[in-house]
């Protein structure tokens, strides 16, 4: 699949995501040609926290507009299915932006908004770094003899990053104060910390602490409880879209 390459022809910010309500955002798509669908999936954070679809348009020659609400600047995955080819591309918008978009694929220019960007990165990359280390002693360990002295050093070595994962880099997280700005961020690591088998006080405390300072994210009642029928439902019609020929 081809990933749909991105000009941003206008970006309108907002007030920062602390505190807001949910206002109307809008990605406006300009098509030279062909004719479809676009699809735009990403957060709900109400009641409970939620992966949807918010948004779909027809897209045909011209200007075709999705809107949708959003209540910080977070990504969503923006989905376009034409007669031409699929693309399917995550991009950053955050409360009342709008974002102009040529669906070119010769364009290789992309802008974000740059806070979350950031903080998305810097996530990531701690994350991804941990990963990697797994992955990389995984494949050494398939090498090994299985009753040799270097393969139960190295499944010491994994459980080690798997306990590291799962106890400590949630912390890591909870303790950068630009990184608890967003709540994708903060409840992407109690969703970690949550499959670490932590007591329910825990999870309790942690939930309760970031619902007070991030007053719009009433979501992280839901997290590690069960997904929602709607999240369900949604993701699995997001799938088939993305695997329509």
């Amino acid at each position: 699949m081809k990933r749909l390459t991105l000009l941003i022809i206008s970006l309108i910010l907002t007030i920062p995501a602390l505190a807001q309500r949910a206002q109307r955002a809008h990605i406006i798509l300009y098509c030279d040609e062909g004719s479809g669908m676009a699809y735009v999936q990403g957060f709900e954070c109400d009641d409970k926290c939620e992966f949807v679809l918010k948004d779909s348009c027809r897209v045909e020659h011209g200007r075709n507009t999705l809107n949708f609400d959003m209540r910080e600047d977070t990504f969503v995955n923006l989905l376009i299915l034409t007669d031409k080819d699929r693309h399917l591309e995550q991009v950053v918008i955050g409360p009342g932006d709008t974002l102009e978009l040529y669906i070119d694929d010769r364009i290789e220019t992309r802008e974000d908004r740059r806070r979350f960007r950031e903080q998305y990165a810097k996530f990531y990359n701690m994350k991804d770094s941990i990963l990697r280390r797994y992955n990389a002693l995984n494949n050494r360990l398939y090498s090994e003899r299985s009753r040799s002295k270097r393969y139960r050093q190295l499944q010491d070595s994994i459980a080690a990053v798997e306990r590291f994962y799962y106890n400590e880099f949630p912390y890591l997280i909870f303790a950068d104060t630009a990184l608890t700005q967003s709540v994708y961020i903060v409840h992407s690591a109690i969703a970690i910390r949550s499959l670490a088998r932590a007591t329910p006080q825990e999870l309790d405390s942690l939930r309760t602490t970031y619902a007070e300072r991030l007053p719009h994210a009433k979501c992280f009642t839901a997290v590690g409880e069960e997904i929602t029928e709607r999240s369900k439902r949604d993701s699995q019609r997001f799938q088939q879209l993305l695997n329509t020929k």
